[in-house]
């Protein structure tokens, strides 16, 4: 589990950003080795289904940091359900009938990048 912020994680969000940025992308989703969505290169990922908000199960790849947890807690201090579980990249598009995927119309170049590590 990625409990610290490790130096080699700066080098694959910034191989990702870059990959985006060369493809016309403004930022990157990042895989983990099972193909899952661990995170967007520069901050973490969250969408909201049916007044659910949505973020992916920290599994080790990715920092479960404070920004993370703060989120999280001001949510369920409102009230709103969070859920914590594995995402794949058609969740973040495939929106269902009330809501609001991660990724918005204003937004909607997504790059997808699996991470190195």
């Amino acid at each position: 589990m990625t409990d610290v912020k490790a130096s080699c994680l700066y080098p694959n969000a910034g191989r990702a950003m870059k990959e985006a940025a060369a493809r016309g992308f403004d930022n990157a989703v990042v895989l983990d080795l099972n193909g899952n969505v661990a995170e967007f290169a520069n901050w973490n990922l969250f969408t909201v289904a049916d007044g659910v908000a949505h973020t992916t199960i920290p599994n080790g790849t990715f920092l479960n940091g404070i920004t993370r947890q703060r989120v999280i807690n001001l949510l369920r201090g409102r009230d709103v359900e969070v859920v914590e579980r594995s995402m794949t990249p058609a969740d973040l598009v495939a929106p269902t009938k009330s809501s609001v995927p991660a990724i918005t119309a204003r937004s909607s170049r997504l790059s997808v990048t699996r991470t190195m590590i």
